[in-house]
């Protein structure tokens, strides 16, 4: 990273000390595509045609959806396991009521929305051949954001399990020596986390957020030029940001219960997830 910052600052310092002259010669704008999601950009040459500054945005999310199923078991165990608190407590009533299963509809956002500055030098004078410094500045409150909601039949079983508890504690509350039996809200493992479901009055979910750094330093190496010589030009781009170790961050997150239902297990190479690729294709028009 610190060799990032002294290429950007050294590049910026050598554009600082041209002439204005030389730095307004030329404006493009640039329209593109690539894996950071749809991104429009400016640049201006600094140095002759040797260094361009160009500042972009990019604007899109991508949304996607996913709907799955639970196993239910650990759900159905706690209800055995209070029916054999009622029968120990010598109580003929029962819970009688089962999950089928935990029928969830994820969502995710994901969030490409970020500001750029960043300084292309273009080492050989005939050749489109250039290398690319700067930083992206992430908008938004994370990078990506998840919601898992249980669906109707799932929630109208919560609903009924629930009340036949209540009925059961309600009826025997004045009985000598009796406790009250209740159902926790269901819990779920995810990279060796846990998180329990929110309960609303007509849904039960978990919200998560994949959190990274705002200000993400860029390298990349690309062929074709910001200014081209005609008014139409093409570019290709391929490099990375660096946005260090990400995290998973929730307001439902609990201690840790190993007896909670998977999702999934510890989430491979998050350690190693420090940077983003950027692969792009863009089509530039010379406004002067």
């Amino acid at each position: 990273m610190k060799r990032i910052a002294i290429i950007a600052a050294a590049l910026l310092s050598f554009a600082v000390s041209t002439s204005a002259q030389q730095a307004f010669q030329n404006l493009s704008i640039g329209f593109e595509a690539g894996t950071t999601g749809l991104g429009v950009e400016l640049a201006l040459p600094v140095i002759s045609n040797h260094v361009v500054l160009k500042g972009g945005l990019t604007l899109p999310s991508l949304s996607l959806a996913r709907d799955f199923s639970l196993d239910a078991s650990p759900l159905n165990s706690c209800i055995d396991d209070a029916n054999q608190a009622l029968m120990d407590a010598g109580v003929d009533d029962r819970i009688n009521t089962r999950f089928s299963s935990i029928g969830v509809k994820g969502d995710a956002l994901l969030n490409f929305t970020a500001a750029r500055v960043l300084l292309e030098f273009y080492p050989f004078k005939k050749s489109g051949l250039h290398i690319t410094a700067g930083a992206y500045f992430g908008m938004g409150d994370s990078f990506l954001s998840a919601n898992l909601q249980t669906t109707d039949t799932f929630f109208s079983e919560y609903k009924a399990v629930e009340a036949e508890f209540d009925a059961i504690n309600q009826k025997y509350a004045d009985l000598a020596g009796y406790e009250q039996v209740n159902l926790d809200s269901p819990k779920f493992n995810l990279d060796g986390k846990t998180y329990q479901l929110a309960m609303e009055e007509d849904r039960a979910y978990v919200s998560a957020r994949l959190q990274m750094a705002k200000i993400r330093p860029y390298l990349g190496i690309g062929f074709g030029r910001s200014i081209p010589k005609g008014h139409l030009g093409f570019q290709f781009d391929l490099g990375v940001w660096y946005h260090g170790v990400p995290s998973i961050e929730s307001d439902q997150q609990v201690e840790f219960d190993s007896s909670a239902t998977e999702v999934y297990g510890e989430i491979p190479y998050m350690d190693q997830a420090i940077v983003y690729p950027h692969v792009s294709l863009r089509l530039i028009y010379k406004i002067f």
